[in-house]
């Protein structure tokens, strides 16, 4: 009876255990495609999942280690095989949901690395945009200033001038950034 019943509480646990390293290879199919949205959440879950069934697991195999080394007289030979048998197969389990969970915690570091990446891409476009506008903002702000004697300021063309010297500025911007690669 015993051994029937360990046998079939292993059945259950090793399509969970099944269950979860499926679960896992449809992770890592999505983050390396880079679909995956709702990604961190399910991996969360799946992190906690695999921790419950851990802790569940882990006195199981204790308890029948402890059973196989003190089956004596009152068990017969090939039950004793047959709970090693068992016992062997749960610490399988557990070394299958530790490979899980090792596999969960390098999807997440690649998941957090893709997150930094396309951070990094963000701020570095912004960055580009805020120093070519930079000098602009400057021009613009110096003439307009409410203050006499300002060159350019008395001249019908100065306007176009100011216009003209902007230009020139992002373009000679964009040159430099061309020019250093940056862009």
């Amino acid at each position: 009876f015993l051994i029937t019943l360990i046998e079939r509480l292993a059945d259950r646990i090793g399509g969970f255990v099944e269950s979860i390293e499926d679960r896992m290879d449809e992770a890592e199919d999505e983050i390396s495609t880079g679909k995956a949205p709702g990604f961190r959440q399910r991996l969360s879950a799946l992190r906690r999942q695999i921790a419950e069934v851990r802790r569940f697991l882990a006195p199981q195999r204790d308890a029948l280690d402890r059973l196989t080394r003190q089956a004596g007289a009152w068990v017969a030979e090939a039950e004793a095989h047959d709970l090693r048998q068992e016992a062997d197969r749960i610490t399988r389990f557990l070394e299958d949901l530790d490979l899980a969970r090792e596999r969960a915690v390098v999807l997440q570091e690649e998941l957090l690395s893709q997150i930094a990446q396309e951070q990094n891409t963000r701020m570095y476009v912004l960055s580009v945009v805020a120093a070519i506008f930079l000098p602009l903002t400057f021009i613009t702000g110096l003439l307009g200033m409410n203050v006499g004697g300002l060159p350019g300021l008395e001249s019908k063309a100065g306007f176009a001038w100011s216009i003209v010297v902007m230009i020139a500025a992002g373009a000679g911007l964009l040159m430099f950034f061309r020019w250093k690669k940056w862009l």
